[in-house]
């Protein structure tokens, strides 16, 4: 049987109009990749509050406000996952790689120069249309 994941993950974009990326480490699923920072719901979370759980210890971010994007449903050969992409509105802190992952504050336009997991190729499109 397919694994069903359901994943919050952060557009988090800065008051210099840079939108924050952090590698995928090796032993995770598509290593190497670029990703925005987020994870798995737990059972009984929210989608807000897994947002903040992961942000939190993924960068070392509060995450005070967000609103959601644009929800995907992408299926891997090993599970299908259910995004909900959130637009941090409001946040606090400076942002670290808490797993010693690198993690970058890029333009919105360099985008497409980072690969990232193909769940994120229709976001990164809408991203781009209308953000930049």
């Amino acid at each position: 049987m397919m694994m069903r994941v359901k994943v919050a993950i952060a557009i988090i974009i800065n008051n210099e109009n840079k939108i924050l990326i952090a590698r995928r480490p090796e032993g995770k699923p598509h290593p190497g990749l670029w990703e925005f920072p987020g994870g798995k719901i737990e059972q009984g979370e929210t989608v807000e509050d897994a947002l903040k759980r992961e942000v939190y210890e993924e960068v070392h971010l509060k995450v005070e406000t967000a609103e959601l994007f644009k929800q995907v449903q992408h299926d891997y050969k090993e599970e299908l996952v259910f995004l909900n992409f959130m637009r941090v509105t409001k946040f606090t802190g400076d942002a670290i790689g808490k797993e010693n992952q690198p993690i970058r504050w890029i333009k919105l336009q360099d985008l497409a120069k980072y690969t990232f997991p193909k769940a994120s190729d229709v976001v990164i499109e809408q991203l781009l249309t209308t953000l930049s």
